[in-house]
This record gives structure tokens, sequence and C-alpha cells, in this order.
């Protein structure tokens, strides 16, 4: 357990440097020109497809069937198992892939139609090349699953570094050659190296199997799969219906919004990654043997010290939202112009991180408790509202509303969790004085108290003292001693 979970961590962190490094040359290089924006949207074209095949479908159905057949030492069953899935999604794979090779115009015109001939002749020619890989994206997940049900988690662990390593090439040949769709080739190449080096490791465990066997069961095996996957599969299709909509939203806006639209979610994506993953794992592995009241009274231990210094944290940043884009994007061809763009997706997008990693956090709750229907329910619910409020909002408030349907959506997953948790007298007893400050800090910004909204050192301050008073009470500091308390 503890090598499967270092091994995620420590690729995790090199693939978010990876990333942070491929940000950084593709604003230099791209700002959010046409470039930018065709390499963004064929790259949705081919995830969205490739993550409904690969994420309930595969730790949903195929992970614990296979592993459990392995677990049972019953090795026809998990080769059945393993081969009948692999060759449905790659027959899957492959039928998406000739359809988006072939019909690219449709797809680029369905998920971005507000782009103008230019822009959509772009991305086009881009989703020609990238649409060859999703196979490819589709076989590696399949494949590491082999290596998972033995303890071992590097070829899904790498998958991110490998595509931020791919699309660095791309960016490397463009500066040699002065030809973008280097960029969508260099996409395949992380895929397809992905591939080789599944292969390469789990070319002694892809288990052998006779078609006689295969062909007596693959009717059984059908029913079970389907009969486990098809309650979960409203959730990748919602949450992926939702990423699709947000790129027709900041279509309409001009295609440069696309690429500031992911600019902005990887700053806060990245957030979630340091803080809300690893509490998640281990809320997973340290309170599964927890009872339901016990399990409750930990959670509002854990979220508590969140909800002060994460709600504090996110209006710093939400404050200093154009400082972060410039800091990090503003030199090449990332124009000032483009600056604002991203800032205003990216300040409404993180000032509900806190909500965010909390909501996170109490999701794994409801998967010790085993509540998968609240956690669907809770999921939906959130991206419903996420929807909703961008095919509603977007003319009125422009760019924004892209992070205000992100701030809803976190506002909307904490307190859907703390409902489904029966959290509502803890929390409001022991958590909502700890919203206070932030409540405070936002009203003193809204009326520009000392002109707060651009005095990066006096608004840093106030988030200081703002923090640290509520340090003086020794109840406080006793619950943020439990955040980091072993218990068994």
């Amino acid at each position: 357990m503890r090598r499967f979970f270092f091994t995620f961590f420590f690729w995790g962190v090199l693939g978010k440097i990876l990333g942070l490094l491929r940000e950084l040359f593709m604003a230099s290089m791209f700002g959010t020109g046409v470039a930018a924006m065709a390499c963004r949207l064929s790259l949705s074209c081919v995830t969205i497809p490739g993550k409904l095949l690969t994420s309930e479908p595969v730790t949903g159905g195929f992970m614990p069937l296979f592993g459990k057949a392995w677990s049972d030492k019953d090795e026809a069953k998990a080769a059945c198992i393993f081969w009948f899935f692999l060759s449905v999604t790659l027959i899957f794979s492959l039928c998406v892939s000739v359809l988006l090779h072939l019909y690219a115009p449709f797809w680029i015109q369905s998920l971005a139609p507000g782009l103008n001939g230019d822009e959509h002749e772009l991305a086009v020619d881009f989703l020609r090349i990238t649409s060859l890989g999703l196979p490819a994206f589709v076989m590696a997940v399949t494949l590491s699953i082999l290596e998972m049900v033995r303890g071992n988690s590097l070829i899904a662990a790498i998958q991110a570094s490998l595509q931020s390593l791919g699309l660095l090439a791309g960016i490397v040949l463009f500066s040699f050659f002065s030809e973008v769709r280097l960029l969508a080739w260099g996409l395949n190449v992380g895929w397809f190296s992905h591939l080789l080096i599944a292969l390469y490791r789990t070319r002694a465990l892809i288990p052998p199997v006779s078609m006689p066997i295969l062909r007596s069961r693959v009717w059984i095996l059908a029913g079970t799969f389907f009969k486990t996957t098809l309650p979960l599969l409203p959730v990748p299709l919602l949450v992926q219906g939702n990423l699709a909509l947000e790129r027709i939203v900041a279509s309409h806006m001009g295609g440069k919004t696309i690429p500031a639209l992911d600019y902005s979610r990887f700053i806060c994506e990245t957030g979630m990654a340091l803080v809300a993953m690893p509490l998640g794992y281990a809320i997973l592995s340290h309170l599964s043997h927890y009872d339901i009241e016990r399990l409750r009274t930990r959670l509002i231990e854990i979220i508590a010290p969140i909800l002060l210094v994460g709600s504090l944290c996110s209006y710093w940043l939400f404050a200093s939202s154009n400082l972060i884009v410039e800091l990090l994007f503003g030199r090449g061809e990332f124009s000032e112009a483009d600056v604002v763009l991203t800032a205003s997706i990216l300040s409404w997008s993180i000032l509900g991180l806190w909500a965010h990693v909390a909501g996170y956090v109490l999701l794994r709750g409801l998967n010790i408790s085993l509540k998968n229907r609240s956690y669907s329910f809770s999921l939906l619910l959130s991206t419903i509202v996420s929807m909703v409020t961008n095919w509603l909002l977007w003319p009125y408030y422009g760019p924004a509303t892209l992070g205000i349907s992100y701030f809803l959506y976190s506002v909307t997953l904490f307190f859907s969790t703390i409902t489904l948790l029966r959290l509502w007298n803890a929390f409001i007893m022991r958590c909502l004085y700890l919203l206070i400050p932030y409540m405070a800090i936002y009203l003193l910004h809204s009326i520009n108290i000392a002109d707060i909204q651009n005095d990066i050192v006096f608004r840093t301050c106030i988030v200081i003292v703002m923090g640290s008073v509520p340090f003086a009470s020794p109840k406080i500091r006793r619950q943020f001693r439990l955040l980091f308390a072993s218990r068994q």
C-alpha cells in the first residue's frame, strides 16, 4: 500500500511540475491565440470520450471484477474478464477515433460553435491528428489495471507526465520548424509512448485465454459488467457533458476564451491535487474501519481547519488573481488582454477553493460509509448547477461566468455532502464560526476599505491577522492538532 501510494504521489508531483512547464511554454509561445485554442479543443474532443471509456467502466466495473477473480485464483475467469473488457473498449475507441477523424468539422462545430473560419479550420486539422491517439490512450489505461491489482501503480501514475512531455516535445519542434500541427503530433507521441511502456511492463502479466472458453462466457460477462457499471454511468456522462458545455459557452465568447479557461483550471486543479487528493487518500486508508458516528466526528475535525485557513487563502488568491496570472504566464505571446481574460475566470473559480477541498474530503466520507447513491447524487447536483449557470449567465457576465459556475459547483458540492452525511448540527456548532473571518474580509473587499482591492501588502496583512486571531482560542488550536492526530 505504501509503495502504491508513494509511486502515485511522486509521479503526481512530477506530472504537476511538467504540467506547469507545459502551461508556461504554451502561454509564452501561443498565449490565448488560435494555436492554443485548437490544441485545447482537439485535446478535449479526444479525452472526453476517452475518459467516458476509462473512468467508471474501469473503476466500477473492470477493476473490481478482474481484481476479485485474480485474488480468488480463478485465472480462467480473470483472463476472460480482461480480454472481454479490452476487446470492448478497443472496438469502441477505434470506432470513436474513426468518427472523430472523418467527421472532425462536425465535432468541432458541435463543441465550439462560436469559432470563426480560420479557428475552425485549424481546430479540425488538430482533431484529425489527435484522434489517432484515442485507442492508445484507452488501451494503456486498461493495461495499467494488470499492474494495479498486483500492488504497482507506475503505468497509471505516469500518464499525465507522458502527455505533458509529448506536448512539450511538440512545442520544441514548433520552435525549429514553425509548424503548429506538431503540437497535435506531440500529444500522440505522449499517448503512444504510454501504450508502449504499458505493453512492455505487462508483457508477462497479460493472461492467456482460449477462444472457446471466452465465447462460452462472453454473454455472462457482458451481463455482469453492464449490471455493475450502468448505475455509475450518469456521473461521468454528466461530468464530461459539463466539460463540453464549458467549451461551447467559451467558444461563444471568442476562441481566446477556451485556452484562458484551461490556464485558469490548471491553477485550481493544482491546488486540488496538492491538498485535497492527499487528504482523500489518507481518509480512505485510515478511516475505512470507522463506524458512521465516529466517522462523522472525525470528518468535522478534519474540515474545520480547512474552512478557516482554506477560506482565507481562497480570498487572497481571488483578490490577487491578476498578479498570479501575470507572474505565471505574462510573457511572450501572452498579452495583457490575455492576463485580464484568464484572471476574470480564475478569480471566481478560486474563491470557492475551500469549499471544493472540503467537499472532496466529505465525498471520501460518503465512499467509506458506502453511500454510493448519495455520492452520485452530490456530484450530479453540483454538475447540474454548474451547467445551468454556464448556459443561463454567459450572455450577461461573459468569461467570468465560467468562474462563477466553478464557484457554485464547489459550494454546492460542500453543502450537499454536509447534508447527505447529516453533519449540519455539528457543522453549525463547530465549524460555521470559522467562516466569519472569510465573510468579514470579503465584505471589506466589497467596499474597498483602505484600497484593499489593489494594495497587496495591506491585503496580505489583513489575511494573516484574521487567520491568526482565532488561534488565541484553545478550542481552535485543539482542532488543528486533531487534523494531524494519528487515530486508529
